[in-house]
């Protein structure tokens, strides 16, 4: 989270407490969201195992995310060294 903090607050200084707010909100949105999905899913019976699910799932998703991100703001090489 203070990696995110600090990339979210060096973008635009004019702009941080903005950015910081919307960044902070998403962050509780997307966790009531897990919340919502896991209590919908989970029971008494099963409840191990679909943490473990919601865990991987959100996981491979911030995974997938972060490597997108990264193949568009990674310079291309030419092939020079």
């Amino acid at each position: 989270m203070p990696a995110a903090n600090s990339g979210v607050l060096s973008l635009r200084s004019e702009l941080s407490a903005t950015a910081l707010g919307l960044a902070n909100a998403t962050t509780v949105a997307g966790g009531a969201a897990i919340v919502s999905i896991s209590g919908i899913f989970m029971t008494t019976t099963n409840a191990h195992w679909t943490a473990i699910a919601l865990m991987i799932g959100t996981t491979t998703i911030s995974l997938l995310a972060a490597l997108s991100i990264a193949s568009r703001t990674t310079p291309k090489s030419n092939g020079e060294s």
